[in-house]
């Protein structure tokens, strides 16, 4: 065996080396998730809590647009980039992504709830969207309403109060909140078969909002935040007969 040779084989690492060196990589994943973990459960003794509607009124709007009430149209308009008319396969939800400039910032919007894609009911805070985002000079990190990435699990949890459910990949809240009316909206109609016509009269007295909200962080620093509205009427109907 030439010297070459012998020094390459004493530079190739052993099998109980590779072993060390993977031992040690999961210790590190450990260490850190349990450091998030540690981190979460710090902030969470000192959170403020609000109430539902409260938190959810800190999520809900976002640039100039509003969950469940904003229209998919008027947010490309918004961010000056052409129509796309968004809809999912088998009455899924579907996306739009919009990244800033520089390409480190990203907003999805999401669209589909009760087969309702003309609709905004969700949206996703991003860094370093892909290339197949819209880009928009438009879209500015510190639009994005009063929870941005980059802040830290404790000025989340101030926030929003408690999780619902902790991880060491992410953090999530479930919101149910509804929101009444205050001058509830009578519809009515005339139904049944002709001989035994009948009025149905559908009175919504509010609307019912489910919001899921999921978080992800880099160490302590917020990367990724997800807020999805899944809405509908509070309503009943009752049958007139004649």
């Amino acid at each position: 065996m030439n010297r070459a040779s012998a020094v390459n084989k004493q530079r190739q690492p052993t099998q109980k080396t590779r072993g060390c060196f993977e031992r040690y990589r999961m210790r590190s994943a450990m260490n850190k998730a349990f450091i998030f973990l540690l981190v979460m459960l710090t902030s969470i003794s000192t959170y403020s809590d609000e109430n539902e509607l409260s938190k959810f009124e800190v999520v809900r709007s976002i640039y100039d647009f509003s969950l469940s009430d904003t229209k998919i149209v008027d947010v490309f308009k918004y961010f000056d980039v052409e129509n796309h008319k968004l809809h999912g396969e088998k009455h899924e939800l579907s996306e739009a992504c919009f990244k800033d400039l520089d390409s480190k910032f990203g907003l999805v919007v999401i669209t589909g709830n009760l087969h309702d894609y003309e609709t905004l009911y969700g949206y996703r805070l991003i860094e370093n969207p892909d290339k197949s985002c819209f880009q928009s000079r438009e879209l500015k990190r510190e639009g994005s309403g009063r929870i941005q990435l980059g802040i830290d699990s404790s000025t989340l949890i101030s926030i929003l109060g408690k999780p619902d459910k902790i991880t060491s990949k992410e953090v999530s809240w479930k919101l149910d909140v509804l929101i009444p009316f205050d001058k509830p909206i009578v519809r009515s109609w005339r139904a049944g078969p002709t001989d035994k016509k009948y009025t149905q009269v559908q009175t919504i007295s509010g609307e019912y909002h489910a919001v899921l909200i999921k978080a992800e962080f880099e160490g302590n620093s917020l990367s990724l935040l997800e807020v999805m509205d899944y809405s509908e009427a509070d309503f009943n109907i009752e049958n007139v007969y004649d």
